[in-house]
């Protein structure tokens, strides 16, 4: 059943785990167990889940899985034959990262990425992904923790990104005030050379009003007869 195929075969394992071991009430462990179903759930789903495909187009399918694909990005889609897990389809927004992933962990998987999108979407890659089932079960099985190695990895992208976008603004601050302290250094050197024509304004005029002094009681002076 595909109920049956979502379930990650581990989960029940760390169920027992969880409730023996790390002594979690039962209650906690079937938050736990129930919360990687539903996170399985929520990142994989029936291509055709709720749509009479039986009774559509080969064209109206491809239409549906367009708009599946560009309405959700990011979330892989099970396509079954005859009730058997046949091939997944999926709109990733990191191609590299995905293929790295698909290389490196899956070798049972075969992966054709079609370059497709809607006119209103950002253009991205389709991924195919067919081959052995058991390790197609296990890329649905692991996709939730693979989903968030992803996100991590933006984020960590985004972050490094946003720490070398400050690094930028602080140079470029560091730069400003570099050229401002430079003004102000001219401008400080031009008030000094002011303020030394000033000082020796004032030593001229003191030297001259000393002259005019003397000058003017010598006038004044009285002259007696010889």
């Amino acid at each position: 059943m595909w109920w049956a195929e979502q379930v990650p075969a581990f989960v029940p394992v760390c169920f027992v785990v969880d409730c023996t071991i790390a002594g979690e009430s039962l209650p906690k462990c079937r938050r736990s167990y129930f919360s990687k179903v539903e996170a399985v759930m929520a990142a994989v789903r029936d291509m055709y889940e709720g749509v009479d495909v039986e009774n559509m187009t080969p064209a109206e399918q491809k239409r549906h899985r367009e708009t599946q694909l560009n309405q959700h990005p990011n979330i892989l889609f099970r396509i079954n034959r005859k009730d058997r897990l046949h091939v997944l389809l999926f709109r990733p927004t990191g191609d590299s990262w995905w293929i790295n992933i698909i290389k490196e962990n899956y070798g049972g998987i075969f992966a054709q990425w079609t370059f497709q999108h809607a006119d209103n979407q950002p253009i991205r890659h389709a991924m195919n992904l067919s081959g052995n089932r058991d390790e197609l079960q296990r890329f649905c099985d692991e996709f939730p923790d693979n989903l968030e190695a992803f996100r991590a990895h933006v984020q960590e992208n985004e972050d490094q990104r946003d720490q070398r976008e400050t690094i930028e603004d602080l140079r470029e601050t560091i730069e400003e005030q570099k050229e401002t302290i430079e003004e102000q250094r001219e401008t400080i050197e031009d008030d000094n050379a002011a303020i030394q024509d000033l000082e020796e304004r004032i030593r001229e005029l003191d030297l001259e009003n000393r002259r005019l002094r003397r000058q003017h009681l010598n006038h004044e002076r009285p002259c007696f007869p010889q």
